[in-house]
């Protein structure tokens, strides 16, 4: 962007040119611009992948370690994310039949992200957590209105919360 910027000149017109228009195949700046972009976002999702192998890989040592002895079930490892959500992909394409390449690699990214975060890392953290409480018998300590009351949720509340700000569950009235 820099590069872009620095041949272009340091206008808004360049600055539109370089985020909103698709740059021509002799502008060199720009296109490594909208190549670097794109892929920053694709190698996002490759990280969010890492740690989700990682926590495959500590899954399937805590089943082992666990063994056939133990009762309940085995820990479900979680899934990779790929970040093909139907709305995100829809507004992917929809961005990059505008002209906004990057937009695409932009939504999958997220996509991944809100994935990772509000679904993958979360249930995997819940699970573990009534995994080992099932394993050693002991209740969780708990103090009054600090977590939400939501089992899938959990999120930490604010001192006023009326309203859990990750799930939207009413906490009080």
């Amino acid at each position: 962007a820099v590069g872009s910027l620095a041949v272009h000149g340091w206008s808004r017109g360049a600055l539109r040119d370089l985020w909103f228009h698709t740059p021509s195949r002799s502008d060199a700046w720009s296109l490594t611009s909208l190549i670097a972009l794109s892929a920053s976002y694709l190698i996002a999702i490759a990280a969010m992948n890492r740690h989700t192998v990682a926590l495959q890989q500590f899954a399937l040592a805590f089943n082992a370690a666990l063994g056939p002895d133990r009762n309940g079930e085995p820990l479900e490892p979680p899934r990779l994310v790929w970040g093909l959500r139907p709305m995100h992909v829809i507004l992917g394409v929809a961005m990059a039949a505008l002209g906004l390449f990057w937009g695409l690699p932009m939504m999958l990214g997220w996509a991944a992200f809100r994935s990772v975060s509000f679904d993958t890392t979360q249930t995997f953290r819940i699970a573990l957590a009534d995994r080992l409480q099932a394993i050693t018998g002991i209740a969780p300590i708990t103090t009054v209105d600090d977590h939400c009351a939501d089992p899938q949720c959990r999120a930490p509340l604010p001192f006023d919360a009326r309203y859990c700000p990750r799930c939207g569950k009413l906490v009080r009235q």
